[in-house]
């Protein structure tokens, strides 16, 4: 797409890959860390196509994209700004079909762990539950609080 952030391919270091060295890289790593990193380019590529924009506010996306340019983590979308913008697109893709249906392709392929705890509530609606039965959330916080 034109505009599209392109951003280099780094290993479980940040050390960036030469494009002409990825299959012999890919080829090394194991197939359930292999499957990890594909799932996450996938859903750092859906993330950053969040327009810089929602319903005329700022969205993290250029936050996120320049911590990217200097970031030694490659695509383990580890931080605030990138769970931030999972919540600016899980909103989004409730109104949208296209959308959804990325979304649920990117369920299907696993969320990244980093991601988790924003996306899988908003999936099930926590977020719109949690103000139709305030007193039963809050005894559900504070019994979850015991050990």
């Amino acid at each position: 797409t034109p505009g599209a952030l392109a951003m280099p391919f780094k290993d479980l270091h940040g050390f960036a890959v030469r494009d002409e060295l990825r299959g012999a890289y890919d080829a090394s790593q194991g197939p359930e860390e292999n499957a990890r990193r594909v799932a996450a380019e996938q859903w750092q590529t859906f993330l950053l196509s969040v327009p810089d924009e929602v319903g005329g506010t700022s969205t993290p996306k250029l936050a996120v994209a320049k911590e990217l340019e200097v970031s030694h983590k490659g695509y383990y979308l580890d931080s605030k700004q990138w769970q931030d913008l999972a919540r600016v697109a899980v909103i989004q893709s409730r109104s949208d079909t296209e959308r959804a249906q990325q979304l649920q392709t990117l369920v299907h392929l696993g969320i990244p762990h980093p991601l988790r705890c924003v996306v899988w509530p908003l999936l099930l609606g926590a977020d719109e539950r949690k103000g139709e039965l305030p007193l039963h959330y809050k005894a559900l916080v504070e019994l979850g609080g015991e050990t």
